[in-house]
């Protein structure tokens, strides 16, 4: 995800993530692996419950409400591409539980303290500086309930050789140390390691920061 204005770059319906996503959804083994990582990652560890609701930040097809819905969370999605978010209506239908809309991040079109939790996954890379990727936060901040104190951000780092490098749309280009100081200069701290090892896949994922407020 983009803000419009930063770049000339199109989030459009050849854009390769989505393709991806279209092409994996619907496998019965991807979508295993998805429902427990929204679940595992997501639903457990934000402590989320029936009638929460999570803002999704670079929802792409709304594919984490689609199978939240079924723990009672309502989440609303915002994409830039908006044939990502036309693809996931066309796929899983109308769900009230699950909307998606187009719009930026860094100006987010929802009252202060409305969400109970905020999920991203492979959206602060692309940011094109530290700058915006703080003012970005900031917002997100400002419609987190302030009860609240976690937030979930899955982070292409540095050290994933391999995605870093394949995507002509990521720009912040940053270690999982320097994502780890950007969020504690925000005030925020990280509760479990970023670098998470899956026995039933036989590798470590990277970049999966679990953040809590610091004071």
């Amino acid at each position: 995800m983009r803000n419009e204005l930063d770049s000339n770059y199109h989030y459009g319906v050849d854009y390769p993530y989505l393709q991806e996503v279209l092409e994996r959804t619907g496998n019965f083994r991807y979508d295993l692996r998805t429902i427990l990582k929204d679940y595992g990652l997501i639903y457990r560890r934000l402590g989320l419950r029936p009638s929460s609701k999570v803002l999704d930040i670079g929802s792409c097809i709304g594919s984490l409400g689609h199978f939240l819905k079924y723990g009672g969370v309502k989440t609303y999605g915002i994409d830039l591409n908006s044939s990502a978010i036309k693809a996931g209506r066309e796929l899983f239908g109308v769900e009230r539980s699950n909307q998606s809309i187009v719009a930026s991040a860094i100006n987010l079109p929802f009252p202060s303290g409305f969400f109970d939790a905020i999920v991203t996954e492979d959206v602060f890379e692309h940011f094109p500086s530290p700058e915006f990727a703080g003012s970005v936060f900031a917002e997100m901040e400002r419609v987190l309930n302030p009860e609240r104190k976690r937030m979930y951000h899955k982070i292409t780092v540095a050290e994933d050789t391999r995605h870093i490098e394949a995507d002509e749309s990521h720009m912040l280009k940053w270690s999982t140390d320097r994502w780890s100081n950007f969020f504690e200069g925000q005030g925020w701290r990280l509760v479990a390691n970023p670098n998470l090892h899956v026995p039933i896949m036989g590798k470590v994922c990277l970049g999966y920061f679990l953040i809590q407020r610091a004071d």
